[in-house]
């Protein structure tokens, strides 16, 4: 195997709900283990299923799709305020197809996997119908409205 064709298993060892304080937002605690070294943190904030669903117009019934976004990003190249496909310069469906590509393309080198079922805790506590999905799209749309194209 070359080193291009190299894939780096992510093992997700254990998510924890880590509250701090009042004014430190709460976060998913994600550890998992790459292979080499274990123990590896990701923190994610409650409110990132919440961003991204208001942010590329995910659906939030689809959580699956949303936790894989989560987990790939750290490991995207994020793109600058002048690229074309940057999330305020084309509109939601171009950004998020451009998103989701970058995750696929990602998904060749590093693969997460699960075996204990752990994002499972992040599954139950995401409810879909939580109006605040909405009020964060309508806030993103409405700040961003003529910096967008239609």
């Amino acid at each position: 195997m070359t080193e291009e064709n190299k894939t780096t298993v992510c093992t997700i060892q254990s998510i924890q709900d880590v509250r701090p304080s009042k004014n430190y937002p709460p976060r998913w605690l994600i550890t998992y283990h790459d292979g080499f070294l274990p123990g590896w943190l990701h923190m994610v904030h409650h409110e990132a299923i919440s961003h991204r669903i208001a942010e590329y117009g995910f659906d939030p019934n689809d959580i699956d799709t949303i936790l894989n976004v989560i987990l790939y990003e750290k490991h995207m190249d994020h793109l600058h305020e002048g690229h074309p496909k940057f999330l305020l310069n084309t509109d939601t469906d171009t950004a998020r197809e451009h998103h989701l590509s970058q995750m696929e393309e990602l998904k060749k080198k590093i693969v997460y996997t699960d075996p204990d079922n752990h994002l499972e805790k992040i599954r139950q506590a995401h409810d879909p119908n939580d109006p605040e999905h909405h009020r964060l799209r309508k806030e993103f749309l409405a700040r961003h409205k003529g910096a967008r194209p239609a």
